[in-house]
């Protein structure tokens, strides 16, 4: 895996996981606050954040070529963790680019494997490696025919999600087509630990629980705007994220991935068993879970 980082000044918390990759063009220290350690997602599986055959899903869809955004009301409440630990799965001729910011010229490179966009955050606040408008317009141009993404907004829902990207980040409904999945994070009793303002945050010394509460596949509504194909849910009454046997959206997102849905389910489910398997061992060093990638990617 190849990492460029674009032409500009900010550093990108989104490049942290990617230090391990074969060349790195990148800052060397990559992180800023916020990032404190590397996850992985089978830290993600032990720790309750998302069960396994969920987190399953998102190996198996990013390691296909899917373009996702993960979304959290509060800094703090996961989405940069869960984007860099899904980034140990593009794959493996993949080249990422880390968008600078707003000035960056998007000088993208030309080869024959997929190349994915990096933005550390969907947002119109005014820091330098966040983008919103005219430079997020331009980003979403150029995705499609070789260009996926990965990125993070604040959001408490898919839909909110979808409404943020419309609204505050000027997206039109052809850009935000070019997303397939939306994953949001939610800190537990986070009332009790939110600093208020416009842009909420957790304490950083604050011990807190976080969850992924909801999954959602980017499809076209009646209306020609984007909406959402429930992949999973938060439970209420289980405390849990539910994930039917037989998603609706999965038959599509397989479609759009090359694949067909019977064959996606059963590649989720060994992915789910070697996360559960990982787990169980106390195995969550990254090397052990590329290793397991390796596996099931040559068998």
């Amino acid at each position: 895996m190849q990492v460029i980082r674009g032409d500009g000044p900010a550093v990108h918390k989104l490049t942290y996981r990617l230090r391990m990759a074969d060349r790195y063009l990148n800052d060397p220290h990559p992180w800023t606050e916020g990032v404190h350690a590397e996850l992985t997602l089978v830290d993600l599986v032990a720790n309750g954040t998302i069960p396994a055959r969920a987190a399953a899903l998102l190996w198996w869809a990013i390691e296909r070529g899917a373009s996702l955004v993960t979304a959290g009301g509060p800094s703090g409440a996961g989405k940069t963790t869960l984007a860099n630990a899904l980034l140990a799965f593009l794959p493996d001729e993949a080249r990422v680019y880390a968008v600078a910011g707003a000035e960056d010229a998007l000088q993208l490179p030309t080869h024959g494997g997929r190349t994915y966009l990096l933005v550390c955050e969907l947002s119109d606040h005014p820091r330098p490696f966040y983008i919103a408008g005219d430079p997020a317009r331009r980003v979403f141009a150029r995705l499609g025919d070789g260009l996926g993404f990965v990125g993070t907004l604040h959001a408490d829902g898919v839909d909110e999600a979808l409404t943020v990207l419309a609204g505050e980040v000027g997206l039109a409904a052809e850009h935000i087509a070019h997303v397939d999945l939306i994953i949001v994070s939610r800190v537990e009793n986070e009332a009790a630990f939110v600093v208020p303002g416009r842009f909420r945050r957790i304490p950083r010394d604050a011990v807190v629980e976080r969850r992924i509460v909801e999954i959602g596949l980017v499809e076209q509504g009646p209306d020609g705007q984007p909406q959402q194909v429930e992949l999973a849910c938060w439970d209420d009454t289980s405390g849990q994220l539910r994930m039917p046997e037989q998603p609706v959206g999965l038959a599509e997102l397989a479609r759009r991935l090359g694949t067909d849905g019977a064959l996606a389910r059963g590649e989720i489910a060994a992915r789910a068993d070697a996360l559960l398997e990982l787990a169980a061992q106390g195995r969550r060093d990254p090397s052990d879970v590329e290793d397991a990638l390796r596996r099931l990617r040559t068998s």
